[in-house]
């Protein structure tokens, strides 16, 4: 059994080298904790391991003495698709074997260790299991590879309830072991951004990947249904132009729709041009058919804009009364909801009011103090007992399935 000088002395593995060039998702959850990580003070020794991509970012960061950081090669990044996927996903079970006797922190499910109980893992949805259809790649790795790691790991960190009940369905993996830590809103910064996006007419916005399961085609059927009746132009961020492209030589997605003049899909762009985008547009729209948590719909309520999304999933779990569902399934009922929040006057304002406070319930700080509570426990030689912790661990926000409607 562990002492309390050998917990001091022993060195705690975090793979973060999800990060990459270009941040999305899990990079930006890992950078997030790494950011507020850095700002306690601790008893605990961390070793960090980063691919190279992310050394702009990283570099922002101050790091106290107790944490070292180890680079690593950036082929193994995510900007490398699924070539770094499965690159990264080899790295993780060679630093498993690496640090035999270290406690590894793994904030990806795509990263898990397969002959180790030493580990605590962030499972932040088990989306290609359910969806197999969109997901021919990864759906073996979550079927067997990803079971036989939870049913060795000695914690599961998950974002929502809903993942939480996933977990125990498809792996049956033991109540005690999962631990349900919301993410946080990102903090984005002011400085400079005013006017970056140079867009002056209103405008509906999305932020997210293009792919079938974002359900982007489903977007541009229901935005071609109201263009006869809305002056707003829709702006589309996220990599991926290309799957639409797709979707139309295969007759998923009309060329109209596609085409549609008053449709912007500029890929990928900066944290000042989305804080701009975010504040300038009249609504923001999100009707993807499954996530494991959904923090664009957060961020845009952080910053005042009504949230329009769909009702499946963790989404309204993590929305709460500060949205406005529908179903994702049904164009007609998207093109529905994005109209009657863009007319009425009343229905904005009660979801922008509802939005600043739901957003308030969720921060980076937070989240990092119940992760480092459970990293804590884990290697306590006490069990139940936490070495340090500056806060307590904070329950997860009201849940709630209905409209945002006085």
């Amino acid at each position: 059994m562990w002492n309390l000088i050998q917990i001091k002395n022993s060195s705690i593995i975090i793979n973060a080298t999800n990060i990459g060039r270009r941040s999305s998702g899990i990079g930006i959850y890992t950078l997030n904790l790494l950011k507020e990580i850095a700002c306690k003070k601790s008893n605990l020794k961390f070793i960090v391991y980063l691919n190279k991509s992310c050394a702009e970012e990283i570099q922002k960061i101050q790091f106290p003495e107790h944490i070292t950081l180890k680079w690593v090669s950036s082929a193994i990044s995510p900007d490398n698709l699924f070539k770094g996927h499965l690159l990264r996903l080899l790295y993780s079970n060679y630093l498993s074997l690496k640090h035999p006797k270290s406690l590894m922190v793994v904030t990806s499910q795509l990263e898990a260790c397969f002959f180790r109980s030493r580990q605590v893992i962030t499972v932040h949805d088990i989306i290609p299991l359910l969806f197999k259809q969109h997901h021919k790649k990864q759906y073996y790795y979550f079927r067997y590879l990803l079971k036989m790691a939870l049913k060795k790991a000695r914690k599961i960190i998950t974002p929502s309830n809903h993942t939480r009940m996933m977990l125990q369905k498809y792996y049956n993996v033991a109540e005690d072991k999962i631990h349900t830590i919301p993410n946080g809103t990102q903090r984005f910064n002011e400085n400079g951004s005013a006017r970056v996006s140079k867009v002056e007419e209103k405008f509906i916005l999305y932020v997210g990947r293009l792919c079938p399961m974002k359900n982007v085609t489903s977007l541009l059927k229901a935005f071609y249904l109201l263009h006869d009746k809305i002056p707003h132009r829709l702006i589309i961020c996220g990599d991926g132009k290309d799957y639409l492209a797709e979707a139309v030589r295969d007759g998923e997605l009309s060329r109209p729709e596609f085409e549609n003049e008053r449709v912007d899909i500029v890929g990928y762009v900066s944290d000042a041009t989305i804080f701009d985008l975010y504040k300038k547009a009249s609504l923001f729209i999100f009707p993807s058919f499954a996530e494991g948590f959904g923090l664009p719909p957060l961020e845009s309520m952080s910053l005042g804009c009504p949230v329009v999304t769909s009702h499946t999933e963790s989404l309204p779990e993590v929305c709460g009364d500060a949205a406005y569902y529908i179903d994702p399934y049904d164009i007609n009922t998207i093109s529905e909801g994005i109209y009657q929040v863009l007319m009425d006057k009343s229905l904005r304002n009660n979801l922008i009011r509802k939005g600043y406070k739901r957003a308030a319930l969720f921060s980076w700080q937070k989240s990092a103090d119940a992760h480092l509570k459970v990293i804590q426990e884990t290697i306590s030689p006490y069990p139940g007992k936490v070495i340090h912790l500056s806060q307590p661990v904070y329950p997860l926000p009201h849940l709630s399935n209905k409209v945002a409607v006085d």
